[in-house]
């Protein structure tokens, strides 16, 4: 049997990506219900424009070095469900492509629709909801340690962590959506 071509190896573990945001959310779910299919040990929320920053393709190239992944993806997941992969060849420049588009067409920065992000390993998913403002990392609690430098720039915190609302205004949720989002992380 012939070996696999690197573009192969790369194509399966941007598939492997691309399930994994899949499998990890549940697509007909939006917050403050919970939106991930199986139960993670730490929930950690950040503003959602964090995903949207020049920063945002270098702390998951992070991440995935740390991890030993060699592709995540960030995929749209309303109307298009179009995906962009991030690996270490990534430049900003090609993300901030995505981002713009050709215009409010098609331009991901454009629009108000929710994102889900995960790499080919799958020890960490992203969810994101533009039109709330809000973003929440799942991961192991073995895994906040090595993902740390993430959340700190992410700002991302527990939900009941004061410090969340230096970052976001948690405090502007409206109590019963507020009450439902801690209820279920």
């Amino acid at each position: 049997m012939p070996s696999k071509s690197n573009v192969d190896i790369l194509d399966d573990m941007r598939a492997r990506a691309e399930s994994n945001v899949n499998g990890n959310l549940q697509l007909d779910c939006r917050l403050p219900d919970d939106v991930f299919s199986r139960r993670w040990s730490a929930y950690m929320f950040f503003s959602s424009d964090q995903v949207f920053k020049d920063t945002f393709v270098d702390v998951i190239k992070g991440m995935i070095d740390v991890e030993r992944s060699s592709v995540a993806c960030l995929r749209m997941l309303d109307s298009t469900s179009t995906s962009f992969f991030i690996d270490q060849s990534t430049t900003l420049q090609g993300y901030k492509a995505r981002l713009i588009g050709s215009g409010p067409v098609d331009g991901w920065l454009y629009g108000m629709e929710r994102f889900g992000c995960a790499s080919a390993t799958g020890s960490w998913c992203i969810y994101c909801e533009k039109n709330n403002e809000i973003a929440v990392i799942a991961m192991n609690n073995l895994d906040r340690a090595k993902f740390g430098f993430a959340m700190k720039e992410f700002h991302a915190f527990k939900i009941a962590d004061k410090r969340i609302d230096l970052y976001f205004p948690f405090y502007r949720l409206t109590p019963a959506w507020r009450k439902s989002l801690m209820k279920n992380y």
